[in-house]
């Protein structure tokens, strides 16, 4: 088995791998991993794996795209775990480790601080033999809003896409979400948006959200990133008797759900005694040469995983 960086006259390959497995369509598929994965702003740092048997025939596929987290001023070149997949026809051979293995080769020719990922239950286990740590994982929290919010759901623009960047300067490490960085994700995004944005002229409060539809009636609100300028309790507390006023007027939303890895953090604490109570669902956070592994190092919202 060959492992080495893709090459893109394996593209067809690697697109029938996806579609061959999940019955998805072919020409979407292909539209929305060129989108990802072309695009100028990824295509010349993203990192493709892929394993190729001795004739030549694809075996797998592994990704890591280009992820930049800032703390305390300093940019981090980190990357985040992608799309994998291994053929039909090589499964039980270790391909997926293998591929894992050559992140040691990409991580010193791309000069990478550190990866991080949000896996699957069923790749969870693969990860951690390779090595990757799980310092801490997200929790998910919610908070019943209007049941019958479908009956307003007519008042609500369909599509609204975020435009915040941030973030500010912080002591965690936060995702950078430069200006290209949010018009790389908005390239590829799909589904609806709100932002909620104040302002009192010397600091700056914002939180986006994705809209979710659960059962084809329910109306979910996700809380995707928040961002505040300062720390300042003050005008933290008012920019929080904004937002709530704010969320009591989105009268189409049923449920309100709320993802992060540290209830510690002030903003999360105001959000959190919103009512919002824990479920079990939560979100693997994996880890590799990562400089600091404390949940507490670390502010992570469900906005930071690709799929948002």
């Amino acid at each position: 088995m060959i492992i080495k960086e893709y090459e893109t006259t394996y593209l067809e390959d690697v697109i029938n791998l996806f579609v061959e497995e999940y019955k998805v369509d072919r020409t979407e598929y292909k539209d929305n991993f060129l989108r990802f994965f072309e695009h100028p702003y990824q295509a010349d740092q993203c990192i493709r794996i892929i394993a190729v048997d001795e004739d030549g025939r694809l075996m797998g596929f592994q990704s890591f795209f280009y992820w930049p987290y800032v703390r305390n001023g300093k940019h981090y070149k980190v990357y985040q775990s992608g799309s994998s997949i291994v053929s039909r026809h090589a499964r039980g051979k270790g391909v997926f480790q293998k591929m894992l293995g050559y992140m040691e080769v990409v991580k010193e020719k791309y000069g990478i601080d550190f990866f991080i990922g949000f896996p699957v239950e069923a790749s969870y286990k693969s990860f951690m033999s390779n090595g990757w740590a799980n310092p801490f994982n997200m929790q998910w929290y919610i908070k019943v809003k209007n049941p019958f919010g479908f009956l307003f759901s007519w008042m609500y623009p369909s599509d609204n896409h975020v435009k915040w960047q941030g973030p500010f300067n912080s002591g965690v490490f936060r995702m950078e979400n430069s200006r290209e960085f949010l018009d790389w994700r908005q390239n590829y995004q799909k589904g609806r948006y709100r932002m909620f944005r104040y302002d009192d002229g010397a600091y700056t409060f914002e939180v986006n959200h994705k809209v979710n539809t659960r059962k084809g009636i329910f109306t979910e609100l996700i809380i995707g990133e928040v961002l505040c300028s300062t720390n300042d309790e003050d005008f933290i507390k008012q920019a929080f008797r904004k937002y709530r006023r704010w969320l009591f007027f989105q009268w189409d939303i049923a449920l309100i759900s709320f993802c992060t890895n540290n209830e510690q953090d002030t903003v999360s604490q105001y959000i959190l005694a919103y009512g919002m109570k824990p479920i079990e669902r939560k979100v693997y956070f994996i880890s590799k040469y990562a400089p600091e592994t404390r949940s507490a190092d670390w502010l992570i919202f469900r906005s930071d995983i690709d799929t948002w």
